[in-house]
């Protein structure tokens, strides 16, 4: 059974399904596209509430790369060793679900998941809806 569904990319093509707030006991986050997310850091996302982009994810939208997403891409290229850009960009040539295989393909090993957030290893959280 596959650990990352389409919906666990962001927006931004970040992976949630490798974010911190996936694995945190008592309350995970859910993703930023799921139905259910009700988190207060998601309501200030400027990449999910974004007007401008028309499409689901960022890639598809015609001011792509925009200052915002350009910004978050430095960010977690600096701090996470992830690109977000270069992942929309995979997702726009290659399809969703192919980026997802590859995502499981070098991020989950031995039933644990590698977060974006310090490259450490969590067993793979059991399936909330979205």
């Amino acid at each position: 059974m596959p650990v990352f569904k389409t919906t666990d990319i962001a927006p931004c093509g970040l992976n949630c399904g490798r974010c911190h707030g996936r694995f945190r006991k008592g309350n995970p986050c859910p993703g930023c596209r799921s139905k259910t997310a009700a988190a207060a850091h998601l309501a200030l996302c400027s990449m999910r509430n974004c007007t401008k982009r028309k499409q689901v994810l960022c890639g598809g939208c015609g001011a792509f790369p925009c200052a915002r997403l350009k910004n978050i891409d430095k960010r977690y290229r600096t701090k996470y060793a992830t690109q977000p850009i270069d992942n929309l960009l995979f997702i726009k040539a290659n399809g969703l679900r192919r980026f997802v295989a590859k995502e499981e393909a070098e991020h989950v090993r031995g039933g644990c998941i590698r977060c974006m957030h310090g490259g450490k290893f969590f067993p793979i959280p059991p399936r909330r809806k979205v």
